[in-house]
């Protein structure tokens, strides 16, 4: 491919149906008595026809083509049961690539400097892995990922055996049934030992560019570049003119090498395809000229005489130039989203965390999926770039509730656009993950903990799925908590990647240190390794979880959101890619108060007493100034009442301002105005049922003042 552009045969099924074949030529005499009908079932020609099959793929040869195709298309378990043929799967394969391969070798005997290459044809059979087959159930499907993997590694094994140089997965309309493909192929290779090259090829069934299963080609490619893919490419659904667009818009995005067959035009009422040999070279020259082809080749409607004009105008023009990888990251829903370096983080939410959000955990807890789906929707809505999962709860989460939770998902329009992002430490839910989306998602976390050869396992695993992955700096003896440890645990992770041959551009690395602002530099720390490891690993991508206030829980809306947003802002200035964060305590640091902005910059990078007393005083003077104005606007409150109150209060905040020996015990500022608040609410309660306890206590009324002085929302007595 390096020297020329190669030449793949034309469609098969054209070919055949110019013989004008009988239901005896079908069955010949292995299917004499054959059950059912096999009329227009190319497969069975293999094994009563083969004589037919060598002639087409000899005058494919003589008309100038480097690979020709097995007749093997629907030759898989499914597809073949139709006809009660799947106990043949393996044979018909087999002599299928044996009778390709005895008419490849002879026309390159005949000419050793021009050798022919067997390509074993695999299509899509006829059932879809991400498409409902029934439209009142989105989540149901009818077939596995494990049943279409099974199915085509039994094809893949007898076109391998019978002499195939490489797969060819063509006219795939659901790219996760190209996926489960391009892992069965792995596993056959993984277990003979030596690789087998394949090439992709989907197909476009609208104007609009996208698969039927909805991917735009950009996201195609993303999603099958993986494991030995030597080639994505178009096939099919259009004629060459129709294809040119998409044609080239994989092109500019794919760093392999890209092929085309398209069809003769389309076709007419009565099924046949319109454009002559010198019609589709003449479209076919306009691609070459561009540089914009690798392979090339024809589909329906084609014959011996499209590819002779095609191979002639190729013969013309230099192949394609497969450009470098880029220096970002690609994932993958139905379209493609990009991430390059930047100094801005994406921030990962964490509304679908069953962690963290007591609504998502409830509704996967109860199976209410589609609740779950809604919650996941609303952070896509508010903007994330990803679908970002949590699920690392094992006792309420197996793999069955991540299958119905994302079959459902990938069956609404706005999640199944944007990637998947899944989080859970159980790898049997992130595998069952990667079985349920088309796309390229983003897993993990992989670490050490349980070995390098488990580590190694897993990563091969998710190399086959076509999977990004998220691995943290833990290992065996648990979370590396030195910058030492963490470096070492880094440069046993770079090895195992080379070990594996993992694509480093896939990689996210969590340092795994917990930036908790104000307390022994840990938020230096952060910093500090993030910085390190990206000067020392310029092709990963790094991850993080910042989010160390929570507006939630704590007090000052303005003060949590301007430390989160400023140590977003420093992350990212210094090689933070991934931001783990609740979205609502985070924004842009240009619209909080400047005095705030220089207090929280100083806090992160300065954890000195001044520091901290400065920044906890601008905290209390935040925090406790609306207590006035609330005391004021509840007429029903006595003076005595307001008073007490308020010296309740003043004097806690006091204490708030002595922070030295609760920040060497690891208490934050924040966390300590909360514990202040909790124990003024604690003595006003005390004091009201030591005087007379009544519905409508000192004590509600004062908890009451408290909450809405740090919160602004209603208070819940509960």
């Amino acid at each position: 491919m390096a020297r020329r552009i190669l030449i793949l045969d034309g469609g098969l099924g054209t070919m055949v149906h110019g013989y004008g074949l009988t239901e005896d030529d079908f069955r010949g005499e292995m299917f004499r008595d054959w059950p059912m009908p096999l009329l227009g079932c190319n497969e069975a020609l293999v094994m009563s026809r083969p004589d037919v099959l060598s002639e087409i793929h000899e005058a494919y040869l003589q008309a100038g083509a480097d690979i020709i195709s097995t007749d093997s298309f629907n030759a898989n378990a499914l597809s073949l049961s139709d006809q009660m043929l799947d106990f043949y799967v393996y044979d018909i394969c087999k002599t299928a690539a044996s009778i390709a391969r005895a008419v490849a070798d002879k026309y390159t005997l005949l000419n050793p400097s021009k050798p022919r290459f067997v390509a074993g044809s695999i299509g899509p059979g006829n059932r879809s892995a991400s498409i409902s087959p029934d439209v009142n159930d989105p989540a149901a499907r009818a077939v596995t990922f494990d049943q279409l993997s099974q199915a085509y590694y039994d094809q893949a094994r007898g076109l391998v055996d019978g002499g195939a140089d490489l797969i060819l997965l063509e006219t795939f309309f659901d790219t996760l049934n190209v996926k489960a493909a391009i892992f069965a192929v792995e596993k056959l290779a993984k277990e003979r030992k030596k690789p087998i090259p394949i090439m992709v090829s989907g197909t476009l069934t609208d104007t609009g560019g996208r698969t039927l299963a909805g991917q735009t080609v950009e996201a195609f490619y993303a999603s099958v570049h993986h494991g030995n893919v030597i080639s994505v490419g178009l096939n099919c659904g259009h004629g060459a003119e129709r294809m040119r667009l998409y044609i080239e818009r994989m092109s500019a995005v794919a760093a392999c090498a890209v092929s085309a067959h398209p069809n003769a035009g389309l076709p007419d009422n009565e099924g046949r395809y319109s454009e002559t040999p010198e019609m589709m070279a003449a479209t076919i020259e306009d691609y070459l000229s561009a540089g914009l082809l690798n392979i090339v080749g024809g589909c329906c409607g084609t014959t011996p005489m499209h590819i002779a004009a095609i191979a002639a105008v190729a013969s013309k023009y230099a192949p394609r130039q497969i450009p470098q990888p880029k220096d970002q990251i690609l994932l993958s829903g139905l379209e493609l989203a990009t991430f390059p370096v930047t100094p801005c983080s994406i921030v990962l939410g964490t509304r679908s965390d069953v962690t963290q959000s007591t609504a998502f955990a409830a509704a996967i807890r109860e199976k209410r999926y589609a609740k779950a789906v809604n919650i996941i929707r609303t952070d896509i809505e508010s903007g994330s770039p990803v679908a970002v999962i949590n699920v690392d709860d094992p006792m309420t989460v197996g793999t069955e509730t991540v299958r119905n939770l994302l079959n459902l998902a990938m069956a609404t329009p706005e999640i199944a656009r944007v990637p998947v992002v899944v989080f859970s430490s159980e790898w049997k839910t992130l595998e069952t993950a990667m079985q349920c989306v088309q796309g390229k998602p983003l897993i993990g976390p992989l670490t050490l903990a349980e070995g390098e050869e488990e580590f190694l396992r897993r990563l091969s695993l998710a190399d086959r799925y076509g999977a990004a992955v998220w691995i943290a700096l833990i290992d065996e003896q648990g979370i590396a908590d030195t910058l030492d440890r963490k470096r070492s645990v880094a440069q046993r992770i770079t090895a195992l990647l080379e070990q594996a041959g993992f694509p480093q551009d896939s990689v996210v690395i969590d340092p795994v240190l917990l930036p908790v602002i104000g307390y022994a530099d840990t938020a230096k720390q952060f910093m500090a390794i993030v910085e390190e490891l990206r000067t020392v690993h310029p092709q990963w991508r790094f991850g993080g979880q910042i989010n160390v206030f929570s507006s939630e829980f704590q007090g000052c809306d303005a003060v949590v959101k301007t430390l989160n947003s400023v140590m977003l802002e420093r992350a990212a200035a210094i090689g933070l890619d991934f931001a783990v964060a609740d979205p609502q305590t985070v924004q842009p640091t240009q619209d909080q108060p400047a005095q705030l902005r220089v207090l929280c910059d100083k806090l992160i990078t300065d954890g000195s007493t001044e520091t901290i007393d400065a920044f906890t005083e601008y905290v209390v003077s935040q925090c406790s100034e609306p207590v006035q104005q609330l005391v004021q606007q509840l007429g029903d409150v006595t003076d005595g009442e307001r008073l007490s109150l308020q010296k309740l209060l003043t004097e806690q905040m006091d204490t708030l301002l002595n922070l030295e020996k609760c920040v060497e015990e690891g208490v934050a500022p924040l966390a300590l105005l909360q514990r202040v608040i909790h124990r003024s609410c604690n003595q006003q309660n005390d004091m009201a049922q030591a005087a007379e306890p009544a519905a409508d206590s000192t004590a509600d009324k004062s908890r009451r003042l408290l909450w809405v002085s740090i919160d602004n929302t209603e208070y819940d007595p509960s």
